[in-house]
C-alpha cells in the first residue's frame, strides 16, 4: 500500500498544474471592456446631449461630433503649469556658473494632452450604452478617475436634461 501513495501523489501534483485553453486569454482586454461600456437609462438623443455638456462641465474642449454616427472626442491639457516652472528653473540655473551645464541634463517636463472618446450607442428606446476609450499624449490609456468623473457627470446632466417625472399621477388633495 506504501507504494502507491508516491505514485497518486505525483498524479495529484501533476493534475494540479494543468489548465484550459480558455485562461490563456488576455483577462486585462474583458476586464477594460466591463469597464469601458457603460449602460445610461436616457434615450440616445438625451444621452448625446448629456455628454457633451459633461465634456464642457470638466473643461474638455470639443474635437469632433457626429449625432448620427454617436461618436464625440474632446480633450484638455494638464501640466502646463509645472512645464513652464520646469523651464524657468532650467533657465535659473544656466546663469550659475559650473551649474548652468548641469542644468541640460535636468529632464523636460511636457504638458499632457489627455484626448476623450465616446461612442453612444442606442441599446432601446430608453437606453443608451456609451463606450469610453481615451489617449494621453496619443497613447492609449486608461484613467478610471477621468472615466468616472465624466460618467457621473454625465448621468447627473441627463437627469438635468429629462427632468423629474411621476410615473404615477400625483393626486390633488381635499379641502
Amino acid at each position: 500500500m506504501r507504494f502507491y501513495v508516491l505514485p497518486i501523489m505525483l498524479i495529484i501534483g501533476i493534475m494540479g498544474c494543468v489548465t484550459n485553453s480558455v485562461s490563456n486569454q488576455d483577462p486585462t482586454q474583458l476586464g477594460a471592456r466591463q469597464i469601458e461600456v457603460r449602460t445610461l437609462d436616457a434615450p440616445q438623443n438625451i444621452a448625446y446631449n448629456a455628454s457633451i455638456q459633461a465634456f464642457f462641465d470638466l473643461g474638455y474642449s470639443i474635437k469632433h461630433t457626429d449625432k448620427v454616427s454617436g461618436v464625440i472626442t474632446g480633450s484638455r491639457t494638464t501640466g502646463t503649469e509645472e512645464a513652464k516652472n520646469s523651464q524657468k528653473t532650467k533657465t535659473a540655473l544656466g546663469f550659475v556658473p559650473y551649474v548652468g551645464i548641469a542644468s541640460l541634463l535636468l529632464p523636460n517636463k511636457e504638458p499632457t494632452v489627455h484626448q476623450v472618446t465616446m461612442f453612444l450607442q442606442a441599446v432601446s428606446s430608453n437606453q443608451t450604452q456609451i463606450r469610453f476609450k481615451m489617449q494621453a499624449n496619443g497613447e492609449a490609456t486608461w484613467d478610471s478617475i477621468a472615466i468616472d468623473q465624466l460618467w457621473v457627470t454625465t448621468q447627473r446632466e441627463a437627469m438635468l436634461e429629462s427632468g423629474i417625472t411621476s410615473k404615477t399621477p400625483v393626486a390633488k388633495e381635499k379641502k
